[in-house]
């Protein structure tokens, strides 16, 4: 009687210790998208995007960029970034959601932290991934903002 209490006991202690090495898993998910590797990435990805399609108007196009911005400036480039981001919603976040499309398991199937993993990750960097681009968007249509609100003027 007592050892068959043991084997369970000890069996539970296996399981108990396989769900335990898999938590680093959901908090390593949490660390890499995170909000200081998506603001960091945000803000690089805006700035070099920004120079970019500065550069590519000042020399390619001759058009003045204004180095101030207006009001009207980031309010386009606000609009951008949201456009883009409810664009990659519409079109790709709810095929990797749970239950979606592209999704690996679905919610009522998850049994462990293996599954939890497979089931929310791709949603997770995608949802990243979506606020990245976006950024990186509005860092090219900030030049084309100022210019625009400041009259296009030419060289």
């Amino acid at each position: 009687m007592l050892s068959g209490f043991a084997e369970d006991r000890r069996g539970s202690a296996q399981e108990l210790s396989e769900k335990v090495a898999r938590v680093p898993m959901c908090l390593g998910l949490a660390v890499l998208c995170g909000p200081p590797t998506v603001g960091l990435s945000s803000y690089f990805l805006f700035y070099a995007s920004d120079t970019w399609a500065t550069d590519l108007l000042e020399n390619k196009y001759r058009v003045k960029v204004p180095t101030s911005a207006s009001l009207l400036s980031y309010t386009g480039t606000g609009l951008a970034a949201a456009t883009a981001y409810k664009l990659q919603d519409a079109l790709v976040l709810k095929q990797l959601a749970a239950g979606g499309r592209w999704a690996y398991i679905e919610p009522k199937k998850i049994n462990n932290w293996m599954q939890f993993w497979k089931a929310t990750g791709p949603h997770t960097f995608g949802i990243a991934g979506a606020m990245i681009a976006s950024v990186a968007l509005a860092g090219a249509c900030h030049p084309v903002c100022k210019a625009a609100a400041n009259g296009w003027h030419t060289k």
